[in-house]
């Protein structure tokens, strides 16, 4: 009995896994955009990023993957800021009010 019950748990984790990866695949990304990183002085940076920078060359800010990703039709993508004043770039569902990473009020 105990052996079937591990058997169960180990498909469902496998297909949580495939969603996932299937999910992650239908993700469209650009592969240049501008960094969405304020200074102190309230300027955006601007600079040419390209998705697999890890820092901005021009400002130092911490390059997010999310930056990248496209809005699909029935998702849009959170403008608010982390802890460290970098774009949260996590994509929500219209019906969402706030965002689920950061807390920012949906636009």
């Amino acid at each position: 009995m105990t052996a079937l019950l591990c058997l169960e748990v180990v498909l469902f984790y496998c297909l949580c896994i495939l969603q996932l990866s299937k999910a992650d695949m239908e993700q469209e990304y650009f592969d240049e955009i501008l960094c969405p990183s304020i200074d102190d002085t309230g300027q955006k940076c601007d600079s040419p990023l390209r998705r697999h920078q890890k820092f901005c060359g021009q400002c130092g800010s911490k390059v997010s993957t999310l930056w990248f990703v496209k809005p699909t039709a029935s998702r849009l993508v959170c403008t608010g800021r982390d802890e460290d004043g970098n774009v949260c770039g996590f994509q929500l569902d219209f019906s969402a009010k706030f965002c689920s990473n950061c807390g920012a009020e949906s636009e």
